[in-house]
């Protein structure tokens, strides 16, 4: 689970790079301003905001409402491992699809794929599915994520008056929150690659009971568990002590910039 988690991370480092030098661009050579950036890098908010004041209004406590918004994006992330082990999914994940002629658009077509995902010709198409479903739909998902974070953070240190007040707005909760997530999204990842091992080695291999088996093991419900109880500690950091070490290193910005006359 670490080294995916390990491979999380690094997406998640190369993809908000790349969303920090779009914003950086964005703002320093094609005139788009500080709140225009940041209004693009957060436009889920509009999505979210309205949910968190309907909850908001029924739980006072703001850790809490920040926990359950943040709950939902982990298990967005951790649901395709359950879904695999479902009996609902079993026909849709797990029945096996016929390879088309290699001579055809759509033969050379379910090869790329194949290939692309690291398996061999061999193996059947069933393992496609399960591939969107546990591999592919999350390292996307962290990518998205991770390029609009990475785009936020000039668009903030202009509107903030400098990357300080950033790292502080980020960093108390970021250091849980972040490494989270990275779990959360590693859950699908493992769970593929012990279905690709399985399917390589034996073709006819029955990936629905490995899945089932995986999914509700009591190693995934203690991680998924730990996932959780890391979320809702971020949630309070954010919620009482983020806001907080704002505060504080604006107050120091302030005083550093004012003269000694007026101290």
């Amino acid at each position: 689970m670490i080294r995916y988690a390990a491979a999380m991370a690094k997406l998640f480092v190369v993809c908000a790079a790349a969303g920090f030098f779009a914003g950086y661009l964005s703002i320093a050579h094609f005139g788009a301003t500080p709140q225009k950036v940041f209004n693009a890098s957060t436009f889920n908010t509009t999505l979210s905001d309205p949910v968190r004041e309907k909850v908001r209004e029924r739980v006072k406590d703001g850790g809490w409402v920040i926990f359950l918004s943040n709950s939902l994006l982990a298990v967005i992330l951790i649901s395709p491992v359950f879904l695999a082990g479902s009996y609902r999914f079993k026909n849709f994940l797990h029945s096996g699809m016929k390879i088309n002629s290699e001579d055809t658009m759509a033969g050379k077509f379910d090869l790329a794929v194949i290939r692309a995902i690291g398996l061999t010709a061999a193996c059947d198409k069933r393992i496609i599915s399960l591939s969107f479903s546990l591999n592919i739909a999350n390292r996307f998902a962290t990518g998205i994520l991770a390029f609009m974070t990475g785009a936020l953070c000039p668009a903030a240190s202009g509107l903030l008056s400098g990357p300080i007040i950033v790292f502080a707005a980020l960093a108390p909760h970021g250091i849980i929150e972040i490494p989270a997530f990275f779990v959360a999204a590693a859950f699908p990842l493992a769970l593929f690659e012990r279905l690709k091992s399985a399917v390589e080695k034996d073709p006819a291999t029955n990936t629905f009971l490995i899945a089932r088996n995986a999914a509700f093991s009591k190693t995934t419900i203690v991680l998924a568990a730990a996932v959780f109880i890391a979320l809702a500690a971020a949630a309070h950091i954010e919620d009482k002590i983020t806001p907080e070490a704002v505060k504080y290193f604006r107050a120091q910005q302030k005083n550093a910039s004012e003269p000694p006359c007026c101290k």
